[in-house]
Protein backbone atom coordinates (compact mmCIF):
# COMPACT_ATOMS: atom_id res chain seq x y z
CA UNK A 1 0.00 0.00 0.00
CA UNK A 2 2.78 2.46 1.01
CA UNK A 3 4.83 1.66 -2.09
CA UNK A 4 1.85 2.22 -4.37
CA UNK A 5 1.05 5.48 -2.58
CA UNK A 6 4.63 6.80 -2.81
CA UNK A 7 4.81 5.78 -6.47
CA UNK A 8 1.64 7.76 -7.17
CA UNK A 9 2.98 10.75 -5.25
CA UNK A 10 6.30 10.61 -7.14
CA UNK A 11 4.61 10.42 -10.55
CA UNK A 12 2.36 13.35 -9.65
CA UNK A 13 5.39 15.45 -8.65
CA UNK A 14 7.24 14.54 -11.86
CA UNK A 15 4.20 15.50 -13.93
CA UNK A 16 4.33 19.03 -12.46
CA UNK A 17 8.09 19.25 -11.87
CA UNK A 18 8.56 22.45 -13.91
CA UNK A 19 6.08 24.30 -11.67
CA UNK A 20 8.18 25.90 -8.91
CA UNK A 21 5.02 26.65 -6.91
CA UNK A 22 3.89 23.01 -6.85
CA UNK A 23 3.77 22.18 -3.15
CA UNK A 24 1.74 20.49 -0.44
CA UNK A 25 -1.58 22.12 -1.39
CA UNK A 26 -1.27 21.17 -5.06
CA UNK A 27 -0.09 17.65 -4.27
CA UNK A 28 -2.93 17.05 -1.83
CA UNK A 29 -5.45 18.28 -4.40
CA UNK A 30 -4.06 16.03 -7.17
CA UNK A 31 -3.88 12.94 -4.94
CA UNK A 32 -7.29 13.54 -3.40
CA UNK A 33 -6.12 13.78 0.22
CA UNK A 34 -6.19 16.57 2.76
CA UNK A 35 -2.91 18.34 3.58
CA UNK A 36 -2.72 16.70 6.99
CA UNK A 37 -3.21 13.24 5.43
CA UNK A 38 -0.44 13.89 2.89
CA UNK A 39 1.92 15.10 5.62
CA UNK A 40 1.31 12.03 7.79
CA UNK A 41 1.46 9.41 5.04
CA UNK A 42 4.60 10.80 3.33
CA UNK A 43 6.32 11.18 6.70
CA UNK A 44 5.37 7.64 7.75
CA UNK A 45 6.43 6.11 4.41
CA UNK A 46 9.68 8.01 3.78
CA UNK A 47 10.66 9.60 7.08
CA UNK A 48 10.75 12.96 5.27
CA UNK A 49 8.53 16.00 5.12
CA UNK A 50 6.49 16.56 1.97
CA UNK A 51 8.57 19.58 0.95
CA UNK A 52 11.82 17.66 1.44
CA UNK A 53 10.46 14.75 -0.60
CA UNK A 54 9.39 17.07 -3.44
CA UNK A 55 12.81 18.75 -3.44
CA UNK A 56 14.63 15.40 -3.63
CA UNK A 57 12.50 14.29 -6.58
CA UNK A 58 13.41 17.54 -8.35
CA UNK A 59 17.13 17.00 -7.69
CA UNK A 60 17.03 13.37 -8.84
CA UNK A 61 15.37 14.48 -12.08
CA UNK A 62 18.05 17.16 -12.47
CA UNK A 63 20.78 14.52 -12.18
CA UNK A 64 19.17 12.53 -14.98
CA UNK A 65 19.05 15.62 -17.20
CA UNK A 66 22.72 16.31 -16.52
CA UNK A 67 23.55 12.77 -17.66
CA UNK A 68 21.76 13.44 -20.94
CA UNK A 69 24.25 16.31 -21.51
CA UNK A 70 21.79 18.39 -23.56
CA UNK A 71 21.21 21.41 -21.28
CA UNK A 72 23.17 23.89 -19.19
CA UNK A 73 22.85 23.90 -15.40
CA UNK A 74 20.71 27.06 -15.57
CA UNK A 75 18.32 25.48 -18.07
CA UNK A 76 18.03 22.34 -15.95
CA UNK A 77 17.32 24.38 -12.81
CA UNK A 78 14.23 25.92 -14.44
CA UNK A 79 13.13 22.56 -15.91
CA UNK A 80 12.95 20.98 -12.44
CA UNK A 81 11.19 23.89 -10.72
CA UNK A 82 13.95 26.11 -9.30
CA UNK A 83 13.62 29.83 -10.01
CA UNK A 84 17.22 30.59 -9.00
CA UNK A 85 20.26 28.79 -10.56
CA UNK A 86 22.42 29.59 -7.51
CA UNK A 87 19.84 28.12 -5.13
CA UNK A 88 19.54 25.07 -7.38
CA UNK A 89 23.33 24.63 -7.25
CA UNK A 90 23.26 24.89 -3.44
CA UNK A 91 20.50 22.29 -3.07
CA UNK A 92 22.22 19.99 -5.57
CA UNK A 93 25.49 20.22 -3.63
CA UNK A 94 23.73 19.57 -0.31
CA UNK A 95 22.07 16.44 -1.74
CA UNK A 96 24.81 14.95 -3.95
CA UNK A 97 27.93 16.44 -2.34
CA UNK A 98 29.03 18.11 -5.60
CA UNK A 99 27.84 21.02 -7.72
CA UNK A 100 26.02 20.34 -11.03
CA UNK A 101 29.21 21.26 -12.92
CA UNK A 102 31.35 18.91 -10.81
CA UNK A 103 28.76 16.17 -11.23
CA UNK A 104 28.94 16.57 -15.01
CA UNK A 105 32.76 16.52 -14.92
CA UNK A 106 32.76 13.27 -12.94
CA UNK A 107 30.44 11.72 -15.51
CA UNK A 108 32.77 12.80 -18.33
CA UNK A 109 35.80 11.40 -16.51
CA UNK A 110 33.99 8.11 -16.03
CA UNK A 111 33.16 8.05 -19.76
CA UNK A 112 36.79 8.77 -20.72
CA UNK A 113 38.04 6.02 -18.42
CA UNK A 114 35.63 3.56 -20.05
CA UNK A 115 36.76 4.60 -23.55
CA UNK A 116 40.41 4.19 -22.54
CA UNK A 117 39.73 0.70 -21.21
CA UNK A 118 37.90 -0.25 -24.42
CA UNK A 119 40.83 1.06 -26.49
CA UNK A 120 43.32 -0.99 -24.48
CA UNK A 121 41.15 -4.10 -24.80
CA UNK A 122 40.91 -3.58 -28.55
CA UNK A 123 44.70 -3.29 -28.85
CA UNK A 124 45.23 -6.39 -26.70
CA UNK A 125 42.71 -8.57 -28.57
CA UNK A 126 44.00 -7.42 -31.94
CA UNK A 127 47.63 -8.18 -31.12
CA UNK A 128 46.90 -11.89 -30.83
CA UNK A 129 44.58 -12.25 -33.82
CA UNK A 130 46.76 -11.41 -36.82
CA UNK A 131 50.52 -12.07 -36.94
CA UNK A 132 51.43 -9.19 -39.26
CA UNK A 133 49.49 -6.74 -37.11
CA UNK A 134 51.45 -8.02 -34.13
CA UNK A 135 54.70 -7.30 -35.93
CA UNK A 136 53.60 -3.76 -36.73
CA UNK A 137 52.60 -3.14 -33.11
CA UNK A 138 55.93 -4.47 -31.90
CA UNK A 139 57.77 -2.26 -34.37
CA UNK A 140 55.98 0.96 -33.38
CA UNK A 141 54.70 0.58 -29.76
CA UNK A 142 55.83 4.04 -28.72
CA UNK A 143 54.07 5.71 -31.66
CA UNK A 144 50.74 4.03 -30.90
CA UNK A 145 51.00 4.83 -27.22
CA UNK A 146 51.63 8.50 -28.01
CA UNK A 147 48.61 8.53 -30.31
CA UNK A 148 46.34 7.14 -27.57
CA UNK A 149 47.70 9.55 -24.98
CA UNK A 150 47.29 12.52 -27.32
CA UNK A 151 43.70 11.48 -28.12
CA UNK A 152 42.81 11.18 -24.45
CA UNK A 153 44.52 14.48 -23.68
CA UNK A 154 42.54 16.15 -26.47
CA UNK A 155 39.27 14.76 -25.12
CA UNK A 156 40.18 15.92 -21.61
CA UNK A 157 40.93 19.44 -22.84
CA UNK A 158 37.61 19.56 -24.68
CA UNK A 159 35.76 18.37 -21.56
CA UNK A 160 37.47 20.92 -19.31
CA UNK A 161 36.86 23.73 -21.80
CA UNK A 162 33.16 22.83 -21.97
CA UNK A 163 32.94 22.66 -18.18
CA UNK A 164 34.53 26.06 -17.55
CA UNK A 165 32.56 27.68 -20.37
CA UNK A 166 29.27 26.32 -19.00
CA UNK A 167 30.17 27.36 -15.47
CA UNK A 168 31.10 30.86 -16.68
CA UNK A 169 27.88 31.10 -18.70
CA UNK A 170 25.76 30.06 -15.72
CA UNK A 171 27.46 32.57 -13.42
CA UNK A 172 27.06 35.32 -16.01
CA UNK A 173 23.33 34.62 -16.28
CA UNK A 174 23.05 34.50 -12.50
CA UNK A 175 24.86 37.79 -11.87
CA UNK A 176 22.83 39.55 -14.54
CA UNK A 177 19.56 38.30 -13.15
CA UNK A 178 17.82 40.72 -10.82
CA UNK A 179 14.96 39.78 -8.51
CA UNK A 180 11.47 40.88 -9.43
CA UNK A 181 10.52 44.11 -7.67
CA UNK A 182 7.43 42.36 -6.28
CA UNK A 183 8.81 38.98 -5.22
CA UNK A 184 8.76 37.40 -1.77
CA UNK A 185 9.77 34.27 0.12
CA UNK A 186 8.00 33.16 3.31
CA UNK A 187 10.61 31.55 5.55
CA UNK A 188 9.64 28.78 8.01
CA UNK A 189 8.12 30.31 11.15
CA UNK A 190 9.82 29.42 14.44
CA UNK A 191 7.82 27.32 16.89
CA UNK A 192 7.97 29.07 20.28
CA UNK A 193 5.44 26.77 22.02
CA UNK A 194 6.36 24.79 25.13
CA UNK A 195 5.51 21.55 23.32
CA UNK A 196 6.71 20.66 19.82
CA UNK A 197 4.17 22.23 17.47
CA UNK A 198 6.42 22.83 14.46
CA UNK A 199 3.93 20.97 12.26
CA UNK A 200 1.34 23.64 13.13
CA UNK A 201 3.80 26.47 12.35
CA UNK A 202 4.54 24.83 8.99
CA UNK A 203 0.82 24.73 8.25
CA UNK A 204 0.51 28.46 9.04
CA UNK A 205 3.37 29.27 6.64
CA UNK A 206 1.88 27.05 3.96
CA UNK A 207 -1.48 28.82 4.15
CA UNK A 208 0.07 32.30 4.18
CA UNK A 209 2.16 31.38 1.12
CA UNK A 210 -0.97 30.12 -0.63
CA UNK A 211 -2.83 33.35 0.13
CA UNK A 212 0.05 35.49 -1.14
CA UNK A 213 0.28 33.39 -4.31
CA UNK A 214 -3.31 34.40 -5.13
CA UNK A 215 -2.23 38.04 -5.52
CA UNK A 216 -1.51 38.95 -9.13
CA UNK A 217 1.71 40.85 -9.66
CA UNK A 218 3.39 39.20 -6.67
CA UNK A 219 5.89 36.38 -7.25
CA UNK A 220 5.97 33.93 -4.32
CA UNK A 221 8.81 31.43 -3.96
CA UNK A 222 7.59 27.87 -3.39
CA UNK A 223 7.61 26.31 0.05
CA UNK A 224 9.88 23.58 -1.29
CA UNK A 225 12.60 26.20 -1.81
CA UNK A 226 12.07 28.39 1.26
CA UNK A 227 11.75 25.39 3.60
CA UNK A 228 15.46 24.68 3.08
CA UNK A 229 16.27 27.67 5.28
CA UNK A 230 14.58 26.25 8.38
CA UNK A 231 16.92 26.86 11.35
CA UNK A 232 19.46 28.40 8.98
CA UNK A 233 22.04 30.85 10.37
CA UNK A 234 22.40 32.64 7.04
CA UNK A 235 21.74 36.36 6.94
CA UNK A 236 18.68 37.76 5.16
CA UNK A 237 20.66 39.37 2.28
CA UNK A 238 22.32 36.03 1.50
CA UNK A 239 19.00 34.15 1.57
CA UNK A 240 17.29 36.78 -0.58
CA UNK A 241 20.11 36.61 -3.13
CA UNK A 242 20.05 32.80 -3.31
CA UNK A 243 16.27 32.71 -3.73
CA UNK A 244 16.24 35.70 -6.08
CA UNK A 245 13.61 37.71 -4.17
CA UNK A 246 13.23 41.33 -3.12
CA UNK A 247 11.40 40.69 0.17
CA UNK A 248 11.41 38.16 3.01
CA UNK A 249 8.57 37.40 5.44
CA UNK A 250 9.59 35.68 8.67
CA UNK A 251 7.87 35.05 11.96
CA UNK A 252 7.10 32.83 14.93
CA UNK A 253 4.12 30.93 16.36
CA UNK A 254 3.30 30.35 20.03
CA UNK A 255 0.44 28.10 21.15
CA UNK A 256 -0.89 28.37 24.71
CA UNK A 257 -4.08 26.59 25.70
CA UNK A 258 -6.63 27.58 23.04
CA UNK A 259 -4.84 30.74 21.93
CA UNK A 260 -2.33 31.26 19.13
CA UNK A 261 0.12 34.16 18.96
CA UNK A 262 1.69 34.87 15.57
CA UNK A 263 4.50 37.38 15.15
CA UNK A 264 5.34 38.45 11.60
CA UNK A 265 8.09 40.67 10.17
CA UNK A 266 8.60 41.89 6.60
CA UNK A 267 12.11 42.94 5.50
CA UNK A 268 13.64 43.76 2.15
CA UNK A 269 16.64 42.03 0.56
CA UNK A 270 19.00 44.36 2.44
CA UNK A 271 17.49 43.29 5.80
CA UNK A 272 15.75 46.64 6.25
CA UNK A 273 12.71 46.36 8.52
CA UNK A 274 9.53 47.38 6.69
CA UNK A 275 6.64 46.12 8.79
CA UNK A 276 5.82 43.84 11.71
CA UNK A 277 2.72 42.83 13.62
CA UNK A 278 1.57 40.56 16.41
CA UNK A 279 -1.69 38.62 16.16
CA UNK A 280 -3.38 36.94 19.13
CA UNK A 281 -6.38 34.77 18.25
CA UNK A 282 -8.18 31.60 19.22
CA UNK A 283 -7.97 28.47 17.11
CA UNK A 284 -11.41 29.23 15.69
CA UNK A 285 -10.14 32.42 14.01
CA UNK A 286 -6.76 31.20 12.80
CA UNK A 287 -7.67 31.32 9.10
CA UNK A 288 -8.75 34.96 9.35
CA UNK A 289 -5.29 35.91 10.64
CA UNK A 290 -3.59 34.24 7.69
CA UNK A 291 -5.79 36.28 5.34
CA UNK A 292 -4.91 39.45 7.24
CA UNK A 293 -1.18 38.78 6.99
CA UNK A 294 -1.43 38.41 3.20
CA UNK A 295 -3.48 41.62 2.91
CA UNK A 296 -1.04 43.57 5.12
CA UNK A 297 1.94 42.37 3.06
CA UNK A 298 0.21 43.46 -0.15
CA UNK A 299 -0.45 46.87 1.42
CA UNK A 300 3.21 47.28 2.41
CA UNK A 301 4.32 46.38 -1.11
CA UNK A 302 1.84 48.90 -2.50
CA UNK A 303 -0.18 46.28 -4.36
CA UNK A 304 -3.82 47.20 -4.92
CA UNK A 305 -6.02 44.15 -4.47
CA UNK A 306 -8.85 43.58 -6.89
CA UNK A 307 -12.33 42.68 -5.67
CA UNK A 308 -11.78 39.09 -6.81
CA UNK A 309 -8.51 38.89 -4.88
CA UNK A 310 -10.10 40.26 -1.72
CA UNK A 311 -12.83 37.63 -1.98
CA UNK A 312 -10.25 34.91 -2.63
CA UNK A 313 -8.17 35.95 0.39
CA UNK A 314 -11.28 35.91 2.59
CA UNK A 315 -12.27 32.38 1.60
CA UNK A 316 -11.59 29.64 4.14
CA UNK A 317 -10.54 26.06 3.29
CA UNK A 318 -13.18 23.37 3.65
CA UNK A 319 -12.85 20.85 6.44
CA UNK A 320 -12.14 17.20 5.62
Amino acid sequence: MDQAFIHKVKQTILKHIEDEKFGVNNLASKIGFSKSQIWRKVKASTGKSVNQFIREIRLQKAAKLIKEDQYTASEISFQVGFSSPSYFSKCFHDYFGVTPGEYNTELEKSSLSKKEEESENAVTSGSYSISDKTNRLQQKPASRKKFILRSLLGLLIIALTYHFYTDYKNKTILFKKKPDKKSIAVLPFKDMSQEDRQWFSDGIVDNISSKLAQIKGLTVISRTSSDTYKNSDKKIPRIAKELGVAYILEGSVTIHDNEVKINTKLVNANDKHLWSNEYMVSFDNIFAIQKNVAAHVAEQLQINLTTEEEISLSSFPTKN
